[in-house]
């Protein structure tokens, strides 16, 4: 159903964001431009003090919608952390940009990255006691924002409490249809685990592989900070398989953990997507991702990608992230990639399905 509740708060962050020398490894085009998996690290560690306690293990709908584009003689770009924060405690957060045009003649806005972080207690799909104080004390503010006290007749105050009654009513059902769709996400994560391990145990037919130092060359051409698959790529039908590490950049690590991880899990999602679509795609959003243990600089994970069907232009992926020890540690479900290139990137014939023996 639509989404009838208005923002309780919002504000605007301008941000001065450092650009580390690794960053300039990561290019498209010809350019340097900003990670997702960075973008969003950066959207978390700028959430204002009381808004990021604990709460970005959670995050939903996220979008790419926009490449960052960073000038290669700066040492950092300016941008803008725009937040809405709902009655139900998300908050939706947008990575922003100013574009003028030429002469200055105009100016305007424009989106990078969006994602919503969800409230803590929202993990397992149920309820817990301070979320809803916060909900409780949104609204609140939300009814008493909505009646105003300067007014004392009581045939003024009677429509907007109707109207306060009404946004509470309909943010009551979708409380319960948010918790309920929590509740599906928690199983398809379970799922996901489940069948990560049946089919390591099991498989239909034998892998593809090739080397990481294959996969930089000629399937994912970043620089040497940005190689963080380790060992072989394994894909089949059913998936792709491979170590992944958490870089070497300390300077990297914030509340989301490292953003290598999860970087070198799309390369390998990438792969994928080159040999059995012969698509070099590019991540464009998930649905939803869990930090179950962030991940960590100098350490490596186990990255499963599961693609998901869909007869369309996008590729869809759930990826999960195992420690060692076999640990879930990270899962994204929904991953979406595309083309961004209007076809201009081909991906080479040694990998795609039925032409590497041409």
């Amino acid at each position: 159903m639509e989404n009838l509740s208005r923002p309780v708060g919002s504000v605007k962050i301008p941000l001065t964001v450092a650009i580390p020398d690794y960053l300039r490894d990561h290019r498209y085009d010809g350019r340097i431009v900003l990670p997702a998996a960075e973008a969003l690290q950066i959207l978390a560690r700028s959430l204002p003090e009381g808004l990021s306690h604990r709460d970005t293990c959670l995050q939903e709908g996220a979008e790419f919608t926009h490449l960052l584009p960073l000038d290669p003689d700066a040492d950092s770009f300016g941008a803008f952390h725009e937040i809405d924060v709902s009655p139900d405690g998300r908050r939706l957060s947008r990575l922003t940009t100013l574009r003028t045009g030429r002469q200055t003649r105009w100016t305007r806005g424009i989106e990078h990255v969006s994602v919503c972080f969800l409230p803590f207690g929202d993990k397992n799909g149920g309820k817990e006691e301070g979320t809803e104080k916060m909900r409780d004390s949104s609204l609140f503010f939300l009814k008493n924002r909505e009646l105003s006290p300067f007014s004392n007749k009581l045939a003024a105050e009677r429509p907007q409490r109707r109207l306060f009654e009404r946004e509470a009513r309909v943010t009551s059902l979708q409380r319960s249809e948010e918790v309920q769709g929590r509740k599906m996400s928690s199983a398809r994560r379970d799922l996901f685990f489940q069948r990560s391990l049946s089919e390591a145990m099991e498989k239909e037919e034998p892998p593809f592989s090739f080397s990481c130092r294959r996969l930089y060359a000629d399937l994912v051409p970043f620089g040497p900070a940005y190689h963080n698959v380790a060992g072989d790529v394994s894909l089949d039908h059913a998936g792709a398989t491979a170590t992944v590490s958490g870089g070497n950049f300390r300077e990297a690590v914030g509340p989301l953990g490292s953003p290598f991880p999860l970087d070198a899990a799309m390369h390998v999602a990438c792969a994928w997507g080159q040999r059995y679509r012969g698509i070099v795609a590019f991540p464009v959003g998930f649905d939803r991702r869990e930090i179950i243990y962030p991940t960590s600089v100098g350490e490596t994970y186990r990255c499963r990608a599961f693609p998901i069907e869909d007869p369309g232009a996008v590729l869809r992926f759930d990826i999960g992230l195992f420690g060692t020890d076999g640990r879930p540690v990270e899962v994204v479900l929904g991953l979406r990639m595309r083309d961004i290139s209007g076809g201009m990137l081909k991906a080479p014939a040694w990998v795609r399905e039925g032409f590497e023996c041409a």
